[in-house]
């Protein structure tokens, strides 16, 4: 809440929130599964991990998703996250690459439309900056990091399963 508003968010302070908004929430809840699965701790840590980096994967992805898909697809209004105050990496990126952009993101912040910045210009530069792309990258190192912190479980069809939710969450497209 403290960011809400503000187009002025660095990417550490937007990967806190998203953090504390998901990544431990999954992290909880894997954690809490190999305790009840009879994990032994370094395979509950390794859960905690999995869950914390998975989390934070699928939370870009959402907000990514937000830039590159439509309102049919995601069931929801697409480009709403700028609408309700929130400023994402992919925007953070956008303003890093062409500070003159962090007017028009603050002016759709104030006005809370796209009234005077249509939604397509911004989309328009952050394809041209790349920041979609590196967003994207930043999404695929927490996913792989995820799939790298089960090395330590034994290898089995639960496992495996979450081995795949990785390449899921980066591919989904709602």
């Amino acid at each position: 809440m403290t960011f809400l508003g503000k187009a002025e968010v660095t990417e550490e302070q937007y990967l806190d929130v998203l953090t504390r908004k998901t990544a431990y929430l999954f992290s909880a809840s894997c954690e809490i599964g190999g305790i009840l699965g009879g994990a032994d701790e370094r395979q509950q840590n390794a859960l905690r991990d999995y869950g914390l980096n998975l989390g934070t994967a699928f939370q870009l992805v959402d907000d990514l998703l937000d830039f590159t898909s439509n309102d049919d697809v995601l069931g929801k209004a697409a480009g709403a996250d700028l609408l309700g105050g929130k400023v994402t990496l992919p925007l953070i990126y956008l303003m890093e690459a062409e500070p003159e952009m962090a007017e028009s993101v603050r002016n759709v912040l104030r006005k809370g439309d796209y009234s005077e910045v249509p939604r397509g210009e911004i989309l328009a530069a952050i394809s041209r900056t790349g920041a979609l792309d590196r967003a994207r990258a930043v999404a695929d190192d927490f996913a792989e990091s995820a799939r790298s912190a089960l090395d330590c479980l034994p290898q089995s069809p639960y496992s495996e399963s979450l081995r795949a939710l990785p390449t899921y969450v980066l591919d989904r497209d709602r």
